[in-house]
């Protein structure tokens, strides 16, 4: 409550002199207002930037801070529900460059802005003719935007065309090719293909799960089918024994999943993959008859289904982690048509980033909400 009174009176009175009338160290203030927000201040960050930029747009002469006044937690949530995140709501709310930072300020920083240099907060906002969104830090000297240390930092995009980008990114549920957006958003193809791997990238970075209960493993390799021989008979080779990319991933039944490239599909590699991903004491793993998984019973309780046989065994089967595979090499076959191995954990993170919020409506704020954390 200290704290909070200082960050509201600091325009009066100066930092240091409250606190000490408060009897709270000044350190303490400046740590208090650097540390990240929690996950409920984040979302209510989200709830605030949607209804302001509606009130903004129905009730231009209106006092915005009455109308917020009225509206009841439920009455919120309801608002966020009945307005999802499609091209047409994003071109009604964010019409401008000012709308859309005014946006991330109050996802990022909310009524407290700070400087991402020194983390202060004596901060002033610059006026300058072309640019929208300057602030200058009185402490360090700084000039910054709410765009500094995240994906849009230093772009030459318009933010309403990341708006967009991201919003088609994230509904599509087999991805979205760089020429079908730069078609969509009147881009080139390069400028396109440069946004959708940072908004990737933010995805990759976000994604943190331990998996534990009844969880399935499996591997897969991507990539086209191999070109027949002519002069062989023999039918070409499939899966391993071939050029594709390897993949392996696990997924807890109802759950998350977690996928990687593959450098190493032995023993080995699939213990050290299991160990960083899932609590081995309180799981159940569930694979097929790959002889590498054997290794995995040292350490934790294992059943297997061998599909020459069956593909299910009562409770016993891999489907879960197959359905998203298909996923996965539905934007191959679909969209992209090929991966290199370097940019290749990219696309599987947008894979799995889709996956565990599969049933959820806010994909373009939770999205936001991380990017800008």
């Amino acid at each position: 409550m200290r704290f909070h009174f200082i960050a509201k009176e600091k325009a009066n009175f100066s930092i240091c002199r409250m606190c000490k009338v408060l009897r709270v160290s000044e350190s303490g203030h400046y740590a208090w207002v650097s540390r990240p927000a929690s996950q409920r201040q984040r979302d209510d960050r989200v709830y605030l930037a949607h209804i302001r930029a509606e009130h903004a747009r129905n009730y231009q002469g209106n006092s915005m801070d009455r109308g917020l006044t009225i509206m009841s937690k439920d009455q919120i949530i309801r608002f966020k529900g009945d307005h999802a995140m499609n091209l047409i709501s994003i071109f009604k709310m964010y019409p401008d460059q000012q709308a859309c930072i005014d946006h991330m300020e109050a996802i990022r920083w909310g009524d407290s802005p700070f400087c991402p240099y020194c983390a202060g907060v004596r901060v002033a906002r610059k006026k300058e003719n072309r640019k929208v969104g300057r602030w200058n830090c009185q402490d360090c000297r700084n000039s910054f935007n709410v765009l500094q240390g995240t994906i849009f930092q230093k772009t030459k995009l318009p933010l309403q065309k990341w708006f967009l980008g991201i919003a088609l990114m994230v509904n599509a549920k087999k991805s979205l090719s760089s020429c079908q957006m730069a078609r969509d958003l009147e881009m080139n193809q390069g400028s396109c293909w440069y946004m959708q791997q940072r908004i990737r990238a933010a995805m990759a970075s976000k994604e943190r799960h331990f998996l534990k209960g009844i969880v399935e493993m499996d591997e897969t390799y991507v990539g086209g089918k191999p070109r027949r021989n002519k002069r062989d008979d023999d039918p070409p080779k499939r899966g391993r024994g071939t050029k594709k990319i390897p993949v392996i991933g696990a997924v807890e039944r109802g759950g998350k999943v977690v996928a990687r490239v593959a450098e190493d599909l032995s023993g080995k590699g699939i213990m050290q993959f299991i160990k960083n991903m899932a609590d081995t004491a309180e799981t159940i793993l569930v694979t097929d008859e790959y002889p590498a998984y054997n290794v995995l019973d040292r350490i934790m309780a294992r059943v297997s289904v061998n599909h020459s046989e069956r593909h299910v065994d009562g409770d016993v089967y891999t489907n879960t982690i197959e359905g998203f595979w298909s996923h996965l090499k539905r934007a191959w076959f679909g969209q992209h048509h090929h991966y290199s191995k370097s940019y290749m954990p990219l696309y599987i993170a947008e894979a799995c980033w889709k996956y565990n919020r599969r049933g959820r409506e806010d994909g373009f704020d939770g999205f936001f909400n991380a990017a800008m954390a």
